[in-house]
């Protein structure tokens, strides 16, 4: 086993220590820019060793990352986005190996926005409208198209799409789109997706952040009650989204094809402590009530690792994903879940997700 080193436990109130030392005559330091997950924050702090490395922990907005990560190859490693995982094997682009460890998972039944005066309660009423998104290549309205053509019924090629800003400064677009033939995309020509829908302009918006109008009560998601719809649909096909991959140097991995294993152990380790904490029932380690209740509802729909890692640990939603890129004209062939892993690892304990349909035992 490749992992090594002790949990801390130090009290309350004792000083920390510097970066965890790993063995075999010293460790190399790697760039890694990743949000401040609780679940990778063992890893980064030294609690969680991976033999031979120590982590330089670059902490940036996750679009910053995907940004200077393509353009720029900053990082040796980074959280991508899927989509920019999944287009880049498609074009044979080898920069980068990417690791089943998925830092970001979120349905997106509730990244559908519109107006709090819109008569609009259901994802079928989007055929025929205009809807806006930030940029046609984004995982989260990748997903959400996916979802409502494949789920509710509505034609792409019905919807006049408008890219631009949601509230901020628009994103560039990395991926050359091969759009189906009867898809309509219009530029929003700077003006913000937001102000639109106010306006009348759009009729709903696809974003993968709340936009500022939903906290002054401006809009709301256009379905009432997204959470009860997420789990049905968790339970009919198993897809709980994948948002984010794990990329690192192809020159890290070509020098040392054993780092990708020890990385995904340690990115293990740090998410089981991780759910360890959240589950804890003898002190109020978040400030949220209830919160062991939460969990163990969770659990009996999610199973005991809720946040699977590793190819099978994701291959529902991989697979799901893949077909729509192709579909959706991200890609100009259908991406095979296996071929986004150089290095296809076992995620040590098996971990995965209850069938569809089906309740895990375990509370």
């Amino acid at each position: 086993m490749s992992l090594t080193g002790q949990r801390s436990r130090r009290p309350a109130g004792a000083g920390g220590s510097g970066p965890a030392e790993a063995g075999g005559g010293g460790a190399v330091e790697l760039s890694f820019a990743i949000a401040d997950y609780d679940h990778v924050r063992a890893l980064l702090s030294g609690d969680v060793v991976v033999d031979g490395i120590r982590f330089g922990h670059v902490a940036l907005p996750s679009w910053q990352i995907f940004e200077r990560a393509w353009a720029a190859e900053e990082f040796d490693l980074f959280e991508g986005s899927l989509a920019m995982a999944v287009a880049m094997v498609a074009t044979g682009d080898t920069r980068y190996a990417f690791l089943p460890v998925y830092p970001s998972r979120r349905f997106r039944h509730s990244a559908v926005y519109v107006a709090a005066s819109s008569p609009m309660r259901k994802l079928e009423q989007l055929a025929g409208l205009r809807v806006g998104l930030p940029k046609w290549s984004q995982t989260a309205c990748i997903y959400v198209r996916g979802l409502i053509a494949e789920h509710h019924g509505v034609p792409l090629e019905s919807i006049s799409w408008v890219e631009g800003p949601v509230d901020d400064a628009r994103r560039n677009e990395h991926v050359e789109l091969r759009l189906p033939g009867q898809i309509r995309i219009t530029s929003s020509k700077g003006r913000s997706l937001s102000s639109m829908l106010l306006e009348g302009e759009l009729d709903a918006i696809v974003a993968a952040g709340a936009p500022k109008g939903l906290r002054s009560g401006e809009l709301r998601t256009l379905l009432d009650s997204p959470g009860e719809e997420e789990s049905a649909y968790y339970d009919a096909t198993g897809v709980f989204p994948i948002m984010h991959v794990i990329g690192m140097r192809s020159a890290l991995h070509d020098a040392d094809p054993g780092l990708a294993e020890r990385l995904v152990a340690g990115f293990e380790q740090a998410k089981r402590w991780s759910l360890e904490r959240i589950c804890s029932a003898n002190a109020s380690l978040y400030p949220l009530p209830q919160l062991p209740d939460l969990v163990a509802g969770l659990r009996r729909r999610f199973g005991d690792d809720p946040f699977p890692y590793g190819l099978e640990g994701g291959r529902p939603s991989l697979e799901a994903f893949c077909r729509y890129c192709h579909e959706q004209g991200i890609t100009d062939r259908e991406v095979r879940p296996e071929e986004l892993f150089r290095a296809l690892v076992r995620v040590p304990g098996g971990s995965g997700h209850p069938a569809p349909g089906r309740r895990s035992a375990g509370a």
